[in-house]
């Protein structure tokens, strides 16, 4: 069953519907980072460049400081991290700079360079810390959508969140994003 329209409440209970679709602002005020991934085994994420907050100084000053702090407690607590970027060299990532990326408040540098400064803070916290759960992988595709997929030890706290990119939107916070919870 697919919703459109409910309440804050159906977020927190999460358990209301097994869709449930918004704008990226609303879904991530009404459900924390750490509601939708503290227990955590796993996570995955396919998208642009969702890890930026890692290049933060380099890329932008509205970075919530909250998700560098998750990032480094999930890695340090042994969370297992998939990544599958856009490759800094692809036409996929000249498409996603002009068309499909609106960073909140903009961007301190060039938005044609945002997915490169993304790949060399995702390098070198590999190289730095190679003890960590991190596996990046690159594509040449041009996605359609964000995934930030979370993995729990009881699979009916499994969700995935989806972001959906459009050069329409003009604003990355109003893009359309909806939550798929495992229903059984």
């Amino acid at each position: 069953k697919i919703t459109a329209d409910f309440s804050v409440s159906d977020i927190k209970n999460k358990r209301a519907e097994a869709i449930l679709i918004t704008t990226k602002r609303e879904l991530e005020s009404t459900l924390s980072l750490s509601e939708r991934t503290d227990g955590a085994t796993k996570i995955r994420l396919v998208n642009y460049a969702g890890t930026s907050f890692l290049a933060s100084d380099l890329i932008s000053t509205c970075y919530d400081p909250e998700w560098r702090t998750w990032f480094k407690t999930a890695l340090d607590g042994g969370v297992i991290f998939n990544l599958l970027l856009t490759n800094p060299n692809s036409f996929a990532a000249k498409d996603a700079a002009e068309y499909k990326m609106y960073p909140a408040q903009g961007a301190d540098i060039n938005k044609k360079h945002l997915i490169f400064r993304n790949y060399e803070a995702i390098r070198d916290l590999i190289i730095n810390r190679p003890n960590i759960k991190l596996v990046a992988k690159f594509t040449e595709v041009a996605l359609p959508y964000g995934l930030f997929e979370t993995i729990f030890p009881n699979k009916l706290n499994n969700h995935i969140k989806v972001d959906l990119y459009s050069p329409l939107t003009g604003n990355d916070s109003e893009r359309p994003s909806f939550m798929v919870y495992r229903s059984k």
